[in-house]
């Protein structure tokens, strides 16, 4: 029964015919498959096809690994490419490519497009651009085993600096900005640094910043028998704005070959706001019915805790305070030596410390250091093998 209700395939989704929630089943069947052709040789062309499917009630999670189960999905592309060097560069390429998968209902999930060029110049940097454009769909999992639900169109675009990959200190810089026609906003701005003063040394850091706006974000499910449009359940959604600051370090020293430090810190800082909150008009819509906004809907108050008060059709609607605020600070410690050919010992030193609020206030760069003052725990570990020679 679990199997049945768990995220990977819903059965108990109320606006789909293809699917019997059966609670007296005691194991579960299905079947996958797929199709591929491509060319991956050649001098200019290159391009692929493929198809494959899901059933339903495939289950692989016991040998194995399964995300979402139901579902069609086929895909091509094709690929132009120049890999002998010209007075400015020393190879390029430019590729267009599609997916696309449907569930066995012939529900679109997702439906996307996407121009892809690559240049990597003279001094071995690489440039890469990416732009694409996903068309409107079905969701059968945003409303966690509710009726599907509508996504937007949304489009992206993606730009990647690197630099050479064999040099002594590397860089790379990547830009994402995507945007929907609900308003939705996602932007990540991402890269690293590597420094290799000698030998001995390796420092690196790997700052990532993301900030997005999402207008449909779940929040929960209540039952109400006047919810007759969205079977018996209102289906709430909100508005989060979110952002993130992560700045993973890691530095390496070898004393000799036999004996190296290695050091990693991962500061990290979180954060979401709601507003907007809603819920499904109906099975299949995109949109969602703002509290406040849509007819026969009020927003009623909020209380010091930030527990709201709707009412829709005469009924309220309770919801609780989802703001958060989040500061962790991950660090490890490990030294190792190998004193003699197979025979080697370890001593590690592991903290993490982590506080949450609900402020929902967005994170600032100084927040990052407020995770050495938060509470948290200690790990120290010694483990020692021994090579017993045959």
């Amino acid at each position: 029964l679990r199997q049945q209700l768990s995220s990977r395939r819903y059965y108990q989704r109320p606006d789909q015919d293809y699917l019997r929630l059966d609670p007296s089943r005691t194991s579960l069947s299905g079947w996958t498959g797929g199709f591929g052709l491509s060319k991956v040789s050649g001098r200019h062309w290159l391009w692929y096809v493929e198809s494959g499917f899901e059933s339903p009630g495939l289950e692989l999670n016991d040998a194995g690994r399964i995300s979402t189960a139901d579902g069609r999905f086929h895909g091509a592309g094709i690929t132009y490419r120049e890999t002998v060097p010209g007075r400015r560069y020393r190879s390029y390429f430019v590729s267009l490519n599609t997916n696309g998968e449907w569930n066995l209902d012939n529900d679109r999930q997702g439906l996307n497009a996407r121009l892809n060029g690559g240049v990597t110049w003279r001094n071995q940097w690489q440039t890469e651009l990416s732009l694409s454009s996903a068309f409107r769909s079905q969701d059968m999992r945003l409303t966690r085993g509710g009726p599907s639900m509508g996504t937007p169109a949304s489009w992206t675009a993606v730009a990647v600096m690197r630099s050479n990959f064999a040099a002594a200190q590397q860089w790379s810089a990547r830009v994402y900005y995507q945007r929907t026609e609900l308003g939705g906003r996602t932007y990540r701005l991402s890269g690293g640094l590597t420094i290799r003063p000698g030998s001995r040394w390796l420092l690196s850091a790997s700052p990532n910043y993301f900030r997005a706006i999402n207008p449909q974000q779940y929040v929960g499910a209540i039952a109400d028998s006047a919810a007759t449009a969205t079977y018996g359940t209102r289906y709430l959604f909100g508005r989060i704005e979110q952002s993130e600051w992560s700045v993973p370090i890691r530095f390496n020293y070898a004393f000799t070959p036999d004996l190296t430090l290695e050091l990693f810190l991962q500061p990290f800082i979180a954060s979401g706001r709601f507003d907007r909150f809603g819920e499904l008009s109906a099975p299949r819509a995109m949109r969602i019915r703002v509290y406040g906004e849509a007819p026969g809907t009020s927003a009623d108050s909020t209380d010091a805790s930030g527990t709201s008060w709707f009412t829709a059709d005469g009924a309220t609607v309770t919801i609780a305070r989802r703001d958060f605020n989040r500061v962790s600070f991950r660090s490890n410690v490990v030294l190792r030596w190998e004193w003699r050919p197979g025979s080697t010992l370890f001593v590690v030193w592991q903290q993490n410390r982590d506080e949450a609020g609900e402020r929902g206030e967005p994170v600032r760069i100084p927040d990052l250091l407020r995770g050495l003052r938060a509470s948290g725990n200690q790990f120290f570990a010694v483990k020692v093998t021994y090579w017993i020679a045959g």
